[in-house]
């Protein structure tokens, strides 16, 4: 069957932020664009208001802002990331003009100051099989790391199908 949508208004909120991963702390910089669908012509949402909410990983709401969208349709903003919190998938969701919802990974993580390289694999593994491979550590001031463990983990995981609107 062919839906007519030509008659129906759908409301969008396209969420962008400046990176996909933060550390906890950091500040997370977005921008908000609302458009609608109607009879066949797409268009911005000029001068309503919109709430925007951050939400942790355990999907609790952990701050909120409230705009009011320009000419354009859109509004930009920012949001401080809560220390002591768990990691993980961190939500930007949109309330009022149109409901919609950006993900951003926040992890504990900090930049490298060596670097690993391994010689090359000659056998086949199994999952949960554990290995042991020899490589070098060396800083990158070029200095080698003498006497130094290294561990990996390798983790799998399930992927997690997110629903996507679409005029």
């Amino acid at each position: 069957y062919e839906r007519n949508t030509s008659s129906v208004e759908n409301k969008k909120a396209q969420i962008f932020t400046d990176r996909a991963i933060y550390r906890p702390g950091q500040t997370v910089y977005f921008k908000v664009i609302n458009t609608q669908y109607l009879e066949g012509k797409e268009s911005v949402v000029a001068r309503k208001k919109q709430k925007i909410k951050l939400k942790d990983a355990n999907e609790q709401e952990v701050a909120s802002l409230e705009f009011v969208t320009n000419e354009f349709g859109s509004y930009h903003g920012s949001f401080v990331l809560p220390k002591g919190k768990m990691n993980g998938e961190f939500i930007l969701q949109t309330d009022g003009i149109a409901s919609d919802y950006h993900y951003i990974q926040v992890e504990e993580y900090k930049r490298p100051k060596f670097e690993v390289t391994f010689e090359p694999i000659k056998e086949e593994y199994k999952y949960g099989q554990t290995i042991e491979l020899k490589g070098k550590a060396m800083m990158f001031s070029g200095v080698a790391l003498s006497n130094t463990k290294v561990s990996y983990e390798i983790k799998k995981y399930n992927i997690r199908w997110r629903y996507f609107s679409w005029f």
